[in-house]
C-alpha cells in the first residue's frame, strides 16, 4: 500500500491527472454533451485509485470546460466559414 500523507491533496491530485488524461481521448463536443457518461468514467477511475487509502469519493461532476482561446478562435473561423458556405 502506497503511503500518503495529505489524502486530500492526493485525492484532487489524482482527480486532475485522471481528467486531463480522458479529455485528451475523447472529443470536446463528448466531454459537453455527454458529461454524466464522462463523470461516470472518472468516478469508477478515482474509486480504483483511492480505495487503498480507504477514501471514498462521493461525487464526481464535470461542472465546466474551460477552452483556450486560441481554440476558441479557430471553432469561430470555423463556424464563419461554414456559415459563409452555406449562403453560397
Amino acid at each position: 500500500m502506497r503511503e500518503i500523507e495529505n489524502y486530500l491533496y492526493a485525492t484532487f491530485a489524482t482527480r486532475a491527472d485522471h481528467f486531463a488524461q480522458r479529455c485528451r481521448s475523447v472529443q470536446l463536443d463528448e466531454i459537453l454533451s455527454e458529461r454524466d457518461r464522462v463523470n461516470e468514467k472518472l468516478q469508477l477511475i478515482l474509486d480504483q485509485d483511492t480505495e487503498a487509502w480507504g477514501i471514498k469519493v462521493t461525487k464526481v461532476e464535470v461542472k465546466q470546460v474551460d477552452i483556450p482561446e486560441q481554440m476558441q478562435r479557430a471553432i469561430a473561423r470555423q463556424a464563419e466559414a461554414s456559415g459563409n458556405a452555406a449562403r453560397r
